[in-house]
């Protein structure tokens, strides 16, 4: 059920001052003694037109007309609607504003809930003090923000000579605003809805300014989801250079564009100016720091985690601001990162320097002492050059599924040859223990087959590849393959963790097996925040656990945020 209600601030009677009507076409003509009267005459005549009516009417009246009140009813005994004064409050002067259009905003929405309905509300500008059109203005940003449509906004104007007049419907100038404030809320917070809700309904707009529409709405979702810096570099120069067609289009065209675009084009250099801290420059896109620094100063908290902690990794890679001098380190983080991750993000966040041995060390003797398997037990054992089946009797009775995992890869080498290893091991199912961690440190350059047979090769023997696998496999698979225990593990805090990165890239710098075009200090310390801040904000804004959300800490992690990234940009 779809209702009616129109809306206005009632004027006072003026003496003798009938006036003739009409509107633009003088489709509509009509005699009225009273400014209001014409916008509801005119309001209930057009509705007509599409076999529609005026459900209610409601009337802001301050003290000085409530005597004319009846008066003006009297104008409309032949129409089937009834008008119900709402006070203005302070007799409408400005200071009762607020008050009086809270207490139409509550009579609107129990009108809504009373009647179930779908409504629309119809607000006439005419009448009322000064002020009027001030009030009536922000109700219909009220209304608009309840989710209630605003139909026609009527404004009855009186021509020369004051015995005729033309009723005219506003609605693009109520429009204006609406398409201000997204254009302000898309500057502000990469918000394009309210621009979109604004042209959607247009025809006469440009194709080009369709692109440029396109390319907004792009944007807004690459930064909503946390896109990939890739995803965002994209968009970014998609949207910059469909910015830079219409400003050529603009002025080529002006004569030709509607007046509403006109108006959005006087927008845009706003809006451009906003966003030119990460548009390309030249051809040159903006750099991850840039992004996530800009990010963190306008309050996209979430993004600037999210970004600071995916992205940075790899961009000081691949722009090679940190360099890795040894192939085997780089082999190692590839085997142990998480599938969805990246190598890089390994070194940063969790890359220990294996210990070194000795060209002639022995089997060393290795006890279990705790109850259960642990994590750090399995590497312990994987480390230590021992045989399957030497394995196999230190971790009796600690962990079932590992020694049946242990006892099938003796059962499974006593099956194979050199030659026939890879297809032994793809005719295994995908869901073998043995096949998974095999898969899982396969690398993504070479075919399965031929990294299986490279590595039977190297080592000589289907137990040590199984089993050097399991050691690169990751704690992740591990503990899911293995149910391993974690009793026994130290949980260290975010600075521990960070002091042990700046202690293992310290390490890293002194052997040469890192070099690095950011100054040392820089480079240490944004190491040991990189770790601490991760481990502190990370799944805070990713699993909504964090119980510190307020102003101080959000300035606070902002502020980290910006610091953090200052130490590696280089200054050119």
């Amino acid at each position: 059920m779809k209702k009616n209600i129109v809306i206005f601030v009632m004027s006072p009677f003026r003496n003798n001052s009938f006036i003739s009507y009409s509107d633009r076409n003088r489709d509509f003509q009509e005699t009225c003694e009273h400014t209001n009267e014409v916008s509801l005459k005119y309001i209930s005549w057009k509705l007509k037109q599409d076999n529609k009516k005026i459900d209610a009417v409601y009337a802001f009246v301050s003290e000085e007309v409530q005597n004319d009140l009846e008066r003006f009813k009297s104008l409309f005994r032949d129409y089937d609607f009834d008008i119900k004064a709402i006070p203005l409050y302070n007799n409408g002067n400005l200071s009762g504003s607020f008050r009086s259009i809270s207490a139409m905003a509550d009579i609107l929405q129990d009108y809504i809930n009373n009647n179930q309905a779908d409504v629309c509300i119809h607000i006439d500008m005419t009448g009322g003090p000064r002020h009027a059109v001030m009030l009536m203005m922000a109700l219909i940003q009220m209304i608009k923000f309840t989710g209630a449509k605003v139909g026609m906004v009527t404004y009855a104007n009186i021509l020369k000579g004051k015995t005729e007049g033309i009723i005219e419907e506003t609605n693009e100038i109520m429009n204006m605003f609406t398409l201000i404030s997204g254009a302000e809320e898309f500057a502000a917070f990469g918000n394009v809805s309210q621009i979109q809700k604004y042209f959607a309904s247009r025809e006469d707009i440009s194709w080009c300014l369709n692109n440029v529409l396109d390319a907004m709405e792009n944007l807004s979702e690459t930064i909503k989801v946390c896109g990939s810096y890739e995803s965002m570099k994209n968009t970014l120069a998609d949207l910059a250079e469909n910015i830079r067609m219409y400003e050529k289009f603009y002025w080529e065209r002006k004569d030709t564009l509607s007046e509403q675009e006109l108006f959005f084009g006087k927008l845009l250099p706003t809006i451009k100016n906003e966003y030119a801290e990460i548009m390309p420059d030249n051809g040159k896109s903006a750099t991850p720091i840039q992004i996530i620094r800009w990010c963190a100063r306008r309050s996209f908290l979430q993004q600037a985690v999210v970004f600071y902690t995916e992205w940075l990794p790899d961009y000081l890679i691949k722009s090679k601001l940190v360099e890795i001098t040894k192939k085997e380190i780089i082999e190692d983080c590839e085997k142990a990162k998480m599938e969805w991750s990246s190598w890089p993000i390994y070194l940063f966040r969790s890359y220990v320097i294996p210990p070194k041995k000795s060209a002639q060390q022995q089997v060393v003797s290795i006890d279990i002492t705790s109850d259960k398997l642990t994590y750090e037990d399995l590497q312990m054992l994987l480390k230590s050059n021992l045989s399957a089946n030497e394995i196999k009797a230190r971790i009796k009775n600690k962990n079932e599924k590992f020694e049946e995992f242990i006892q099938n890869i003796i059962q499974f080498n006593k099956k194979i040859t050199w030659e026939n290893f890879a297809q032994k091991v793809k005719a295994l199912s995908n869901d073998d223990p043995i096949k998974r961690v095999l898969k899982k440190t396969a690398p993504t350059n070479i075919s399965f087959t031929n990294y299986l047979n490279r590595r039977i090769k190297e080592l000589m023997s289907a137990t040590n590849v199984i089993l050097a696998s399991v050691e690169y496999s990751g704690k992740a698979l591990c503990n899911e393959l293995f149910d391993l225990d974690n009793v026994n593990k130290k949980v260290n805090t975010p600075e521990e963790k960070g002091e042990n990165r700046v202690k293992t890239f310290e390490d890293l710098l002194n052997s040469n097996a890192l070099k690095s075009k950011i100054p040392e200090r820089d480079l240490l310390d944004f190491v040991g925040q990189y770790s601490e801040y991760v481990n502190q904000w990370r799944n805070k804004f990713s699993h909504a656990v964090s119980n510190n959300s307020n102003k101080e800490n959000n300035l606070s992690i902002t502020q980290a945020i910006i610091n953090s990234v200052n130490l590696i940009e280089l200054k050119e």
